[in-house]
């Protein structure tokens, strides 16, 4: 499992210092990290793109609106493209995690 989620957790580290990240981010982080444990997918190393799918078709479940979870999407994006600039990951799962589809607002008549 992700160390207990501790290896991801000791990735937060240096992107909590990026004036991006903030608090929300954090926050969603260790969200992903704990569906991430409980689970029993591995290091951050060995997630794929099916998995980070998964965790958004989980949060879509739960009930999260669909803004909210484009808002994660993005954040694990930023986080995996930041590991990968760093050289902590070898591939970027997230780089092809498509954004939820919006429902098109009804026209004013």
């Amino acid at each position: 499992a992700l160390g207990g989620a501790r290896r991801l957790r000791h990735r937060e580290q240096p992107l909590a210092r990026q004036p991006a990240c903030g608090e929300l981010g954090l926050r969603l982080l260790r969200g992903f990290a704990a569906w991430a444990e409980g689970r029993g997918l591995g290091d951050v190393d060995g997630l794929t793109r099916d998995d980070l799918s998964a965790y958004l078709v989980h949060l879509d479940a739960e009930g999260l609106g669909l803004r909210s979870i484009a808002r994660v999407r993005t954040t694990l994006r930023s986080f995996f493209k930041f590991l990968l600039k760093d050289h902590l990951i070898a591939a970027d799962p997230a780089a092809s995690l498509r954004a939820p589809k919006f429902p098109a607002p009804l026209p004013v008549v």
